[in-house]
């Protein structure tokens, strides 16, 4: 079992009622990732304005032709170097004035249009574990990991978790944006071409997809509306027994889970984690 620590900053503590969601959310993905690791976590309640309810912020490592998270580099054992010393793998952000819905035991009743904070911290701690894109075609013809979206960031996070030279390009792809498969009339476009890449995330939903087993998971294109941070690291659709959206699609509005559900774990699986 994984072992998550969450930090909170004194001077931008969330409520105890918030902090009873966040613990329990630590706890279910502790209880569901096998692979021994200890992931530290940040949790900061401030002021969002409104462009996000909720953000993680991972630190980045790059190794072997790949752009890692913290929490995978630790996964695959890869040296994290921090000249500032941050004993942290990622900082979450939550919006203090959300009017979050709390509790899991029981489970509440989550309105159409309301968040359950315990729902959306499973999916922010799932984007830390490396549901990550970082696919940058709002600026350039669709290289992906690019550093350049750091620049985008809170400054609330360490300067040491986004090391100078980062590089950027399919060369340094993550490991779920290697998963990416271009189906349908996108089959044609060659994926590592920059061009072909700007095509495939700024068409219609539905052409890029993760294989697992005998599901397609449909990855969130732009649409000709490339949305950092949510383009290209969400999947879109519905499980097939629960009829419930995925917990990794584009927002959490109106639902809730108390533990992470079956496409998040198998896209976990994908890139490595024992879950």
């Amino acid at each position: 079992m994984a072992a998550i620590n969450i930090i909170y900053d004194p001077n931008a503590q969330p409520t105890l009622l918030q902090q009873a969601d966040i613990n329990e959310a630590a706890h279910q993905w502790g209880a569901t990732i096998q692979d021994a690791v200890n992931i530290q976590i940040s949790v900061m309640s401030l002021p969002l304005g409104g462009a996000h309810n909720a953000m993680c912020i991972p630190g980045i490592v790059q190794h072997a032709g790949q752009t890692l998270t913290r929490a995978q580099a630790k996964l695959q054992h890869v040296a994290i170097v921090d000249p500032a010393a941050v004993p942290l793998d990622m900082l979450i952000l939550i919006d203090s004035a959300t009017p979050w819905v709390t509790g899991f035991a029981p489970a509440p009743v989550v309105g159409p249009h309301q968040f359950s904070l315990l729902t959306t911290m499973l999916h922010e701690m799932c984007h830390g574990f490396g549901i990550l894109g970082l696919c940058n075609v709002a600026h350039a013809a669709g290289i992906y990991s690019d550093p350049g979206l750091t620049a985008l960031l809170p400054p609330v996070a360490p300067a040491s978790f986004f090391p100078p030279g980062l590089q950027s390009g399919f060369g340094w792809i993550t490991p779920f944006a290697a998963q990416f498969a271009y189906q349908g009339v996108l089959a044609i476009l060659t994926k590592g071409i920059p061009a072909d890449d700007y095509v495939a995330f700024m068409s219609a939903s539905g052409n890029v997809v993760i294989p697992v087993g005998a599901t397609n998971y449909t990855v969130l294109t732009g649409n000709n509306n490339f949305v950092p941070f949510t383009t290209c690291d969400h999947v879109v659709g519905n499980d097939a027994i629960t009829h419930q959206p995925y917990l990794m699609s584009s927002t959490t509005l109106g639902q809730f889970m108390g533990q992470p559900d079956a496409s998040s774990r198998a896209l976990l699986h994908t890139i490595g984690w024992n879950c």
